[in-house]
């Protein structure tokens, strides 16, 4: 990962970046800090770049810590994704002035999230949404704006044996 010290504002221009910078982005960190080749805003994929500021923004007011996950695009165009944890830097009169943190990798745990969510919901010798998924799926439509809803679950006895005589794909 890596540790950084910015101006607040919307392309979080560095002022200080950590040689993790290099690991974690593909960008030396001379290249990040004063917007030199390109702003930190810049990497934080178009879908979470207004999500975070306003994070960032409600940190500052409230004086807390800011933590959040989101993705960015690295100079080789791979999406990673990020932790973000840091604190506004206060000043003598008590008025924000840099924003100091800490961005780690955490994109290996994302994959690992999405895989058992996704063994959560579907079968492992189907590979369709299982009873978990339909049963999920039938409290979030259970609304009078969805009605009638009907949901038809089948159960095929001695699919084991069918397995076994024809393969898992028939």
């Amino acid at each position: 990962g890596m540790a950084y010290r910015c101006n607040i504002d919307k392309e979080w221009t560095m002022r200080f970046v950590s040689d993790g910078c290099y690991d974690l982005t593909g960008y030396k960190p001379e290249c990040l800090v004063e917007n030199k080749e390109l702003s930190f805003s810049e990497l934080i994929n178009p879908e979470f770049r207004e999500y975070v500021w306003k994070r960032w923004e409600e940190a500052i007011i409230s004086g807390d810590a800011f933590k959040e996950e989101y993705s960015i695009t690295t100079a080789m165009g791979d999406v990673k994704w990020v932790y973000e944890q840091g604190r506004c830097v206060y000043g003598e009169n008590g008025g924000a002035v840099a924003l100091e943190g800490l961005i780690i990798d955490i994109t290996d745990r994302k994959k690992k999230e999405d895989e058992i969510n996704y063994l959560n919901y579907h079968d492992v010798l189907t590979d369709l949404n299982n009873r978990r998924f339909f049963v999920k799926r039938l409290k979030e439509l259970d609304k009078i704006n969805c009605l009638p809803l009907s949901v038809i679950i089948g159960d095929i006895n001695g699919l084991k044996l069918i397995n076994d005589a024809f393969g898992h794909a028939q």
